[in-house]
């Protein structure tokens, strides 16, 4: 994923708005979740990785031009390796980029036929039109299946390129943006150093060059986003070519803009300029030739009336990046979001506290049954003084009575006297997608998103470990063991060097990776049948594997500067939680503690880090349901 520290977008002055609906909105983002991450895959090429998506059933790919290209040398990747979320193995052939739109265009090797998400438009999307950004930001984690992220489209720029509010991070290049039929309309490109700024390849600038990718073309230079120089002429228009690839139909009209003084509107079309017929790429290349302050003459239609105006070429520094009116209907359809939560968490602020640390705020505690509040631990545990204040401003001092220190969640028992409503209901185990807001205690929705990855472990030794040292360039079927680790599952179930392991309980093995991904999910101390290729013949194991030895954190220098790139900071502790729920919430540090519910006002969890420009972990409901119980 690349970055940069300023964005030139243009929004469209109009923006669809409606009544949100949150019934509505989750029951289409679930659908749209199940097929994306079918679809989406990693791409390894150029020793990193990448994502991307399969498009067609005889096994079509998009990915960013930038993740099989070779940012120091220029060098393209013949073959590229791909990995499903199941951890299925398969080898894609690179076909054509074009370096200029950031697009690229792989073919997977094999018979087919695969799974794959439908193509949609780029050109007829809208800023303020919901979408879910789909891939495996810092790589693929057998653990964790591709992260999904929720938001808007913000932003259409020259060019093809679109924005998003959707939160993306290293490892998401290439990877889809789907509107919410399920159709993908972006690929991911650029992040920008606030969270909110996201930029796609738009999906209309593939289909424009499809035949050129397939063929395998491969033309342009790799450049930044799309951006102009302080003094470069524009009109000020949005604008797609009709379907005929002639004409210049226009989208939207900037406000201010150059086109807005010479009277143009959005829907006309634009035939010629200065006598010369123009199509949309025709338009910019005449566009470039002049400065600005030059005079064109333009013809176009209005409906059925052929119409001419006289247009002084303006300033790209003279319009604003976002205009007025895009923006106050962005902030809009925010606020009516915000709002529809608000009737769902305005009555559960009463069961909300902020936790004082020796006179400090440090975070906030969330109301549990039996006149118990949860919190995040490592954030108090130093205090020599803890309080609490209610929604109505009322202090109160907190006993701890219980410390479960491996979730870093305390639970504190509040006064006889401080009577507070519990949050409310637990909600059925949480899915990737489902939207989710945090509570404060005023019962106004601190955060809103969707859960990001359901539950799972962060903890090393939660993985199925067999023990065996495997040939990564072995592709004969199964997996090639070159070693086994001594006192390991591997050797008390009786593998030996130079075996191939070709199943694990009934699954075919493809690769590496594959066989890694499946006993990871199968987990530890499972019992697992292992079939075998061996010299004197075909034979069944079976193992119990071991959990794994903790392995240290790898993160990159480059991971940790994306990181700092939010400014709220991430949480001190915040990795290695035996259970938790991934989101795409932008939550503060300080506001660890919030209770977490669904559309529905069911609690699925309390706010325990913000661990990455992606990641907010919670610690899941029904976890602190146990651990209490316990």
């Amino acid at each position: 994923m690349r970055i940069l520290s300023l964005l030139t977008l243009f929004l469209s002055c109009s923006v669809a708005l409606g009544e949100v609906v949150l019934r509505d909105l989750q029951a289409a983002i679930l659908p749209v979740v199940e097929r994306a991450r079918q679809s989406t895959v990693e791409v390894g090429a150029m020793g990193s990785t990448g994502s991307g998506v399969v498009v067609s059933a005889d096994g079509l790919v998009l990915t960013a031009g930038h993740v099989v290209t070779n940012l120091d040398t220029g060098e393209v990747a013949k073959e590229v390796s791909i990995l499903f979320d199941d951890g299925e193995e398969a080898r894609a052939k690179v076909l054509g980029i074009h370096r200029k739109q950031d697009a690229a265009m792989l073919q997977l090797l094999g018979p087919g036929p695969w799974t794959f998400s439908p193509l949609g438009s780029s050109a007829t999307i809208r800023p303020g039109e919901w979408v879910v950004a789909v891939g495996h930001p810092s790589g693929y984690d057998a653990l964790r299946a591709a992260p999904v992220r929720f938001g808007r489209i913000i932003s259409k720029s020259i060019d093809y390129f679109i924005g998003s509010d959707c939160v993306l991070f290293g490892g998401d290049s290439g990877g889809p943006l789907f509107d919410l039929e399920g159709k993908v309309v972006g690929i991911h490109s650029w992040i920008g150093e606030d969270v909110q700024t996201n930029t796609h390849a738009g999906i209309s600038g593939f289909l424009a060059d499809w035949e050129r990718l397939k063929s395998g073309d491969r033309w342009g230079t790799l450049l930044p986003p799309p951006s102009l120089d302080e003094g470069t002429p524009v009109l000020g228009v949005m604008f797609n070519s009709d379907s005929h690839g002639r004409n210049v139909v226009l989208d939207a009209v900037l406000a201010d803009s150059a086109a807005e003084k010479g009277g143009l509107r959005a829907g006309d079309i634009i035939r010629s300029v200065n006598g010369v017929p123009v199509s949309g790429a025709s338009l910019k290349e005449y566009l470039r030739n002049l400065d600005a302050g030059d005079e064109v003459v333009l013809e176009f239609l209005r409906g059925q009336e052929e119409l001419i105006t006289r247009v002084k070429l303006g300033r790209v520094s003279a319009l604003p990046f976002v205009t007025e009116q895009g923006q106050a209907n962005l902030n809009k359809q925010a606020a009516e979001l915000f709002g529809a939560f608000e009737e769902v968490t305005d009555e559960l602020g009463n069961g909300v506290v902020r936790i004082f640390a020796n006179g400090r705020q440090v975070g906030f505690g969330t109301v549990w049954e039996g006149n118990r509040v949860l919190a995040k631990w490592s954030e108090v545990k130093r205090a020599k003084r803890l309080a609490g204040v209610d929604s109505d401003g009322r202090e109160f001092s907190l006993e701890v009575l219980e410390i479960f220190a491996a979730h870093d969640l305390v639970v504190f028992k509040l006064p006889a006297d401080i009577n507070l409503r519990p949050i409310g209901l637990l909600g059925a185990p949480a899915v990737a997608g489902t939207l989710i807001a945090a509570v404060r205690p005023d019962g106004i929705p601190e955060g809103i998103g969707v859960v990001s990855v359901a539950k799972r472990s962060l903890l090393e030794s939660a993985r199925g470990f067999l023990g065996v040292g495997l040939d990564p360039a072995y592709n004969s079927g199964g997996t090639l063991v070159q070693s086994v680790e001594r006192g390991s599952a591997a050797e008390e179930a009786g593998v030996q060097v130079e075996d191939v392991i070709v199943a694990v309980n009934g699954r075919q093995i493809g690769g590496v990776k594959e066989l890694q991904t499946v006993l990871s999910r199968i987990g530890a101390n499972q019992e697992v049948r292992l079939d075998v290729r061996r010299r004197t013949g075909p034979l069944e194991l079976v193992a119990t594997l071991k959990p794994r030895q903790f392995m240290p954190d790898f993160t990159s220098q480059r991971e940790r500067m994306m990181n700092t790139m939010d400014e709220r900071g991430l949480s001190r502790i915040r990795d290695r939680f035996p259970s938790v729920l991934q989101t795409d919430m932008t939550i503060s540090p300080s506001e660890t503690g919030l209770p977490v519910v669904d559309q529905n006002g069911r609690m699925l969890g309390i706010v325990l880090a913000r661990a990455g420009r992606v990641i907010t972990y919670l610690l899941p409901a029904e976890t602190i349901s146990e651990l209490l119980d316990s």
